[in-house]
């Protein structure tokens, strides 16, 4: 695959592969500033953490996608992957603060990582929203799916294609809403899931098979992860080959 890397005049990672796909890679302060300065009023955000399989309290942030809902292409903001160099969180936490409006697809989950107020969470109102996969990504994780860090070896670029289709499906949500009962929501279960279920190991292995013991358990500790999206309206509580509601 041919890949063509330039610095654009505001200091800009830009990247072409194939035919006009095209992004914007930040992984510098000097090119956080410009972005920043660019002053887009709302945004759609993708966290793209360690792993898809591990607990959001067991992992960490390897890229943030974000599109401007007023602009024409996405950028990757690197925090931790093998091919970029990585900002400071700090830096990006205030980055994030100055958008009118971001829009995400779990709010619950991006809590855990950038505790924002001006976060909508689109979720509520995608009707049978099927997650999207590309070929890249059934490779690795049907190779490595263990593996803790492994979004941060998948081509940040393949990140990139994935976060575009994404968007496509979802971006006719992005619009303002009144939010103020959903955050309380999201909220509310983020407390209750991040601190966990302290357990027996003994006990807990003698009664419940688990998918990947590294996926939701540390230090005795059993996170679980509710589902607020259901067509019902009722809260789910399934992970890790667990249903815990039940």
């Amino acid at each position: 695959m041919l890949f063509l890397i330039w610095t654009t005049k505001k200091g800009f990672i830009y990247l072409s592969y194939k035919k006009g796909y095209m992004f914007y890679l930040i992984e510098s302060n000097e090119q956080l500033e410009d972005f920043k300065n660019i002053e887009y009023g709302k945004v759609f955000i993708e966290p793209i953490l360690y792993n898809d399989n591990f607990h959001p309290s067991l992992s960490k942030i390897s890229l943030l996608y974000i599109k401007p809902l007023n602009g024409d292409k996405g950028y990757l903001i690197c925090l931790d992957h093998t091919e970029t160099l990585s900002l400071n969180k700090t830096d990006i936490h205030k980055l994030l603060q100055i958008f009118d409006e971001i829009y995400v697809r779990d709010r619950k989950t991006f809590i855990y990582f950038f505790p924002l107020t001006n976060l909508i969470d689109i979720s509520f109102t995608i009707p049978e929203y099927v997650e999207p996969s590309t070929q890249a990504y059934e490779f690795f994780y049907s190779k490595f799916n263990t593996l803790e860090n492994i979004n941060t070896i998948i081509p940040a670029v393949k990140h990139y294609e994935k976060c575009e289709i994404v968007y496509n499906k979802i971006k006719e949500y992005c619009v303002s809403q009144n939010v103020k009962y959903l955050n309380k929501l999201t909220t509310a279960f983020f407390s209750i899931e991040r601190n966990g279920l302290k357990i027996d190991p003994k006990k807990f292995n003698k009664y419940y098979d688990i998918t990947n013991e590294a996926f939701s358990i540390k230090d005795d500790v059993v996170y679980t992860r509710y589902n607020l999206y259901t067509p019902t309206g009722i809260p789910s509580n399934s992970f890790n080959g667990i249903n815990f509601a039940a």
